[in-house]
């Protein structure tokens, strides 16, 4: 299996929020239901879903494929971002954390063939 690089830092994020204290508690998600993000909550299910709460919200089944970290699935690994970036913008106030930047040092070099 290919492991893309957008995958090791989805990892690292995960990584970085446990080391925070966060855990995303899913045992109780049913992966048919709609599921709203509370940073200090954690998960509440969504009766009815506006638009306004599409942004916080994650079906039971992306919040299962992200806590395993199955990334390889397009649609885990978008709810894994939005996550992430829900998570820590808690933390860091609304500042940003250049990752990109961080991450760069990680990529491998492209040597001309």
């Amino acid at each position: 299996m290919v492991i893309r690089f957008s995958d090791v830092s989805l990892c690292l994020y995960l990584s970085l929020l446990q080391q925070l204290g966060y855990q995303f508690d899913v045992q109780h998600c049913q992966s048919e239901m709609i599921y709203r993000y509370h940073p200090t909550q954690g998960f509440s299910p969504v009766s009815q879903l506006s638009d306004a709460l599409k942004p916080l919200c994650f079906s039971g089944d992306q919040l299962m494929g992200v806590v395993a970290e199955e990334y390889h699935r397009p649609e885990i690994r978008r709810a894994a971002k939005r996550l992430m970036r829900l998570a820590l913008e808690t933390q860091l106030g609304g500042r940003p954390l250049r990752s990109r930047e961080l991450l760069q040092g990680f990529r491998p070099k492209h040597t001309p063939v």
